[in-house]
């Protein structure tokens, strides 16, 4: 519809013209004549920016616990391999410990945001190097720990706002 055309009524043999851009099926007049007034409009556009500020909101808080949630387990993985390598199990158990006891406390928030695979993966992976320690398997260990730290790295890379992360 071009413009300052509008449509043609055959039973008045009149035209209605076209320039309100706001358009309501239940209500097929122009704006200045809605029910709700001439702030309907408004209203929606109101509405919009609370629903936005609730999904900022949202974002923001997810991204937060998560990323601090990833950076305290790996920080405790890594010194956890770190003490492997050096041959101080003690600290390298003390350590694993600390990281599995960090995922359990943040399980419910993460399986808000992401997918309950992704946590239990993380889980698993971090309960059998604490297993291999316990056992006195240094290599086991050192490679269960190194995959715990990549999934970790991998699951906090995931919640930046990265074109390929959006699409």
């Amino acid at each position: 519809m071009e413009q300052g055309k509008g449509t043609k009524n055959p039973a008045a043999g009149t035209y209605r013209t076209a320039g309100s851009l706001y358009h309501d099926r239940q209500y097929r007049r122009t704006i200045s004549d809605h029910p709700k007034g001439e702030n309907v409009i408004m209203y929606r556009l109101y509405g919009a920016l609370v629903v936005l500020a609730i999904v900022a909101i949202l974002s923001g808080s997810s991204f937060w616990v998560n990323t601090s949630a990833a950076a305290q387990v790996t920080g405790h993985l890594q010194e956890a391999y770190h003490s492997a390598e050096t041959g101080d199990s003690h600290i390298s158990a003390q350590h694993i410990r600390q990281a599995a006891d960090i995922l359990q406390e943040y399980r419910q928030i993460l399986c808000l945001f992401v997918s309950h695979r992704t946590i239990d993966s993380i889980e698993q992976t971090v309960a059998q190097a604490e297993i291999c320690l316990r056992q006195k398997e240094i290599q086991p260990f050192l490679l269960y720990c190194r995959s715990a730290m990549d999934m970790t790295e991998d699951f906090s890379r995931l919640e930046y706002p990265y074109l390929h992360n959006i699409i």
